[in-house]
């Protein structure tokens, strides 16, 4: 965000399933942290690990009506599991924010999609619980069941095939799942453009090594490191697959613009990475079981990073930024 395109901003959308007020929505909160102006409409989706999507494609949507204005969606959460369960391995957490207008800088969205919405028993985090639970097993199946039907959609709706695409993208809450949808299709397309595919998606899933689950984010954390590691062609075509358990799923196309890596910061993230610390289990241990209080205060010598949860007052959350 800078002065250029902040009173530009008509739209802001928050995918999530960490919500941290059950009324509030995350957007709400920023606000004021971005100093945006009034004149915006800011909400919240969920829908497990698809809600960015949604409000990238709405965004997509009030862009093209409001040609002048721009949107911010961010995807942000937080993949949290019990200690010792078969999710905690693929926990993380991260956000991934885009600005969409009508000349995209980055990415340009095609406008071509397929999706479908069932009533799926895979994943679930009650209200009363802080973890997720998951049928992991059967979620796998879910996930490649509805890759295979959307694909088999896309193909027929826009007469396209594999072929048609450089690259593969696809929700990653841990790095073999997407693998799983791609291996769908060798020996079904020519083993060239099969193993090209499965080489751009290894560029796509080094990120997602080092940081784990995003739910939300993780597509769009695998675009960022398909984009700043792979070997990226100006015009590539890309197929976009997103999933959310529960259970929503759509494919969508996008084409790469020509100078994309002037825009993003590649080495800023590159940085974020490296500067990870190396903490002991116990330790991670003792984190884990931490919980926020009413009335607890930030220590500002605690923060190191630009925003941060200030304090929780009358049980409300106040957000403040670092000047």
């Amino acid at each position: 965000m800078d002065d250029d395109n902040r009173n530009d901003i008509g739209l802001v959308i928050v995918g999530t399933e960490s919500s941290v007020d059950e009324s509030k929505a995350t957007s709400a909160f920023l606000m004021d942290l971005l100093d945006l102006p009034e004149d915006v409409r800011a909400f919240e989706i969920k829908e497990a690990c698809y809600g960015a999507t949604a409000g990238l494609q709405m965004a997509y949507n009030f862009v093209a009506m409001n040609p002048d204005k721009k949107a911010l969606v961010i995807a942000s959460d937080i993949a949290r599991y019990g200690i010792k369960t078969p999710g905690e391995v693929t926990q993380g957490a991260g956000a991934v924010s885009m600005i969409v207008s009508q000349n995209p800088h980055i990415l340009k969205l095609d406008n071509k999609s397929v999706y479908m919405s069932r009533n799926v028993g895979d994943f679930w985090r009650p209200t009363f619980s802080k973890t997720a639970f998951a049928r992991g097993k059967y979620s796998n199946e879910i996930y490649v069941e509805f890759f295979t039907t959307l694909w088999k959609r896309f193909q027929e709706k826009y007469d396209m095939t594999a072929e048609d695409f450089d690259t593969m993208l696809f929700h990653i809450p841990y790095t073999k799942m997407g693998m799983k949808a791609l291996r769908t299709l060798d020996g079904q397309i020519p083993a060239a453009h099969y193993d090209k595919l499965v080489e751009h998606y290894q560029k796509s899933i080094e990120f997602s090594r080092n940081v784990g689950n995003l739910y939300t984010g993780s597509l769009y954390l695998g675009l960022i490191s398909y984009l700043v590691n792979g070997n990226v062609q100006p015009d590539e075509k890309l197929m976009l697959f997103s999933y959310g358990s529960g259970a929503v799923g759509e494919i969508y196309s996008a084409e790469v613009v020509a100078g994309f890596d002037k825009y993003l910061d590649s080495e800023f993230i590159k940085e974020e990475l490296n500067n990870r610390q190396k903490i002991s289990v116990p330790d991670y241990e003792t984190i884990f079981s931490e919980e926020l209080e009413n009335a607890g205060i930030t220590k500002l010598e605690d923060v190191h990073d630009k925003f941060y949860l200030s304090e929780i007052k009358e049980s409300e959350r106040l957000y403040k930024k670092v000047n």
